[in-house]
């Protein structure tokens, strides 16, 4: 896929996660099969620096990369805490960071 285009299936997620009404398992499969996770990511041991993302105002600041670990955070740590990803996507957070992701490829150009 090109990286031009990498995003375009997660952006149009963003209507249906702002509605509530994104599924669980489609999300996880936009991420997982447009490789929006990084690769060699040491997410255990990035996600306490991440919170600091979390606080009100975070998710508007952070850049692209910043986006992708928040993500890949979010649908790994479902794995290991059962539900977690579906809290997330109640309480906006996932809508927040894909809304994110969006800005900064519209404002970048990819």
């Amino acid at each position: 896929m090109p990286a031009e285009q990498r995003f375009d299936r997660l952006v149009a997620l963003l209507p249906s996660l702002e509605a509530g009404t994104c599924a669980q398992d489609v999300l996880e499969k936009v991420v997982y099969e447009d490789r929006i996770m990084p690769q060699s990511f040491d997410w255990p041991a990035w996600k306490d620096e991440g919170h600091r993302y979390l606080e009100p105002g975070g998710v508007e600041t952070a850049d692209l990369e910043i986006c992708r670990r928040l993500l890949t955070v979010l649908v790994r740590q479902e794995r290991f805490v059962e539900g977690s990803l579906d809290a997330a996507l109640k309480d906006g957070l996932v809508g927040r960071v894909v809304r994110r992701v969006a800005e900064v490829v519209a404002n970048a150009g990819h």
